[in-house]
């Protein structure tokens, strides 16, 4: 299972939120936004909540939050002639 916690911010939001603890990391998405994963060694929960209260007053901030789980898959492909009779992969089977 993976699990993302981040906050979602605009430029105009960007120096309050590195401004709020040290050891803040901002990826740049691009379209003026960034992203800072959220870890608990930041913030803890009410602290949050009040620094993204400040952030908010310079600009956009959206708090996110997903969770992903894969189960066992198995990838398989089909070898079929191709045109020029080389092998291809059968369309909608992944490789990976």
């Amino acid at each position: 299972m993976y699990r993302l916690q981040a906050v979602l911010v605009t430029e105009s939001a960007r120096g309050e939120l590195l401004a709020s603890a040290e050891g803040v990391r901002l990826v740049p998405l691009g379209h003026d936004l960034s992203l800072m994963p959220v870890t608990e060694v930041l913030f803890d929960a009410a602290e949050l909540r009040t620094v993204l209260a400040e952030c908010s007053e310079h600009g956009a901030v959206a708090y996110v939050e997903a969770e992903y789980f894969g189960g066992a898959r198995r990838a398989t492909s089909s070898p079929r002639s191709g045109s020029a009779g080389t092998a291809t992969p059968a369309i909608g089977f992944p490789l990976s």
